[in-house]
């Protein structure tokens, strides 16, 4: 696997912000196109890498627009295709179960980050 090392250290500097970035913008600043399978592949990759290394899904942190402000995830979530990873527990059965992984993965990968 061949991990696309810029987009992995654009996030790593937003997660030791405590951030989240959206598609589109990772999309701006790295040329990937932001919406479908493209971008979808290259974060799951990314993510995949990381968790075989012990380390939190960096994509957590990739977050759709529309999805800014919602009370369980504040700054965004990630879109549906995050759920598919090979890493997800299959046992999330309802939306709160999902929103509410998908919120620990991002507080794992903030904490992971702000202290290296």
């Amino acid at each position: 696997m061949t991990v696309r090392e810029d987009v992995r250290k654009l996030l790593i500097g937003v997660a030791r912000k405590r951030e989240t970035i959206t598609y589109h913008e990772v999309g701006v600043r790295t040329g990937l196109p932001y919406r479908g399978r493209v971008i979808g592949g290259v974060l799951g990759e990314i993510s995949e890498d990381e968790v075989c290394h012990d380390r939190p899904p960096l994509s957590s942190i990739v977050v759709l627009e529309e999805t800014i402000g919602y009370a369980v995830s504040p700054k965004g979530h990630p879109a549906e295709g995050f759920l598919r990873c090979k890493f997800v527990p299959r046992d999330l059965n309802d939306e709160g179960q999902m929103l509410g992984y998908m919120r620990e993965m991002q507080e794992r990968t903030w904490d992971y980050w702000t202290m290296r």
